[in-house]
């Protein structure tokens, strides 16, 4: 029997999601009372996942083991309510 299988990269690829990423943890830092970065940051601290995407986001000197995974959490809380509030496909997709 054959299978046939398509894999799709969505997240910077067929769609442009780093307002809402950019948003979701801007939210989340200005939370904990840290600064927000600028949108355009977001281009460089994505890319590698939820977890160092919080690790690149948060003030060095905070960065701790023990608190990593309560900011993930608060940020995949924070993505889930508005992670389709300005994603759109890239013009040349649909």
């Amino acid at each position: 029997m054959l299978t046939r299988l398509a894999v799709f990269d969505l997240d910077g690829t067929l769609i442009d999601s780093i307002g809402d990423l950019a948003d979701a943890m801007n939210a989340v830092l200005e939370s904990l009372g840290y600064l927000a970065h600028p949108r355009d940051n977001y281009r460089f601290l994505v890319g590698d996942g939820i977890e160092i995407l919080v690790r690149r986001s948060l003030p060095p000197e905070v960065v701790d083991e023990t608190n990593i995974p309560d900011v993930v959490g608060l940020m995949r809380q924070e993505y889930s309510t508005r992670w389709t509030a300005t994603t759109r496909p890239f013009p040349e997709i649909p």
